[in-house]
């Protein structure tokens, strides 16, 4: 620890930023400089980009403030939002929404990756702008980084990397044993309509069995004001799981409320998108 040192961005790294090639021009566009949004990097399932949804010429290139940018760059979204992040695997360009840093021999780049996503609740924190919050090149090249030799660099890069791998694992398990799961059921269900025994089933209105509660707001009421809001955001796609930090109904300056959950509760979205997510208290 006693030979790192605080560095500023700008020290270890070229920042570079992007521009927009006017869309009035057809010549501009559809050509092979691959050209990376914020909405390219907030796709990415992985650390690695090469490729983006739109493409610009040579022309449309030359024609605009943009700069290319040299594989092996960490590209960061710098607005709407600030804070996605990815390495380049080919050259690429930006529009004004990116910044790129190109680092020097004194840095590795998937260091450079690692320790700015560490660092991006600070870098957040600096957006400034009135229609959205943005972080100016000055400021990024401003902003200091722990830059410990590179070895130890690369050493910190291979432990997050080999535990991000197995967190990875263990989703992909928990995805294939709940599609696992649901099979099984879906095979037991048929196999118990299939039986004689059925004849004796009733139809009966699902409202017999459970008590169907909304969560429209009401007057505060404030024995609730202190629990928990929970929305579509927080329930995971697939597993069910309750992600995401929670704040109170009381922190979020909102009304209470109409129905509270208990715990065995099962809590279904059937308006806000994505519908149909469904979890258990």
């Amino acid at each position: 620890m006693k030979k790192w040192k605080y560095k500023r961005l700008g020290e270890v790294a070229t920042v570079l930023s992007g521009a927009t090639p006017r869309t009035s021009v057809p010549e501009f566009w559809g050509g092979d400089l691959v050209w990376v949004t914020p909405k390219d990097l907030g796709g990415l399932d992985g650390i690695e980009i090469h490729s983006s949804e739109r493409r610009i010429t040579q022309a449309g290139f030359d024609s605009c403030s943009a700069q290319l940018v040299p594989p092996g760059s960490v590209i960061m979204s710098s607005r709407a939002p600030i804070g996605h992040l990815a390495i380049n695997t080919v050259p690429v360009c930006t529009n004004q929404g990116c910044k790129s840093f190109v680092p020097s021999p004194a840095v590795d780049n998937r260091y450079l990756y690692w320790v700015l996503k560490a660092f991006m609740p600070q870098i957040q924190h600096m957006g400034e702008g009135c229609t959205f919050e943005e972080v100016s090149k000055a400021e990024l090249e401003a902003f200091e980084i722990p830059v410990p030799p590179l070895e130890e660099q690369r050493r910190i890069v291979g432990r997050i990397e080999a535990l991000t791998a197995r967190l990875t694992q263990a989703q992909q398990a928990r995805q294939a044993a709940i599609a696992e799961a649901e099979t099984v059921f879906q095979r037991a269900l048929a196999a118990a309509f299939a039986d004689e025994n059925t004849e004796e089933w009733q139809d009966v209105p699902a409202t017999s069995l459970f008590e169907v509660g909304s969560g429209q707001v009401s007057p505060l009421e404030e024995r609730y004001k202190h629990l928990p809001y929970l929305g579509p955001e927080h329930v995971e796609p697939g597993t069910g799981r309750i992600i995401g930090e929670q704040r109170s109904v009381e922190e979020l300056k909102m009304k209470s409320g109409k129905h509270r959950f208990t715990p065995q509760d099962v809590v279904y979205s059937s308006s806000s998108a994505p519908q149909g997510l469904c979890t258990r208290f």
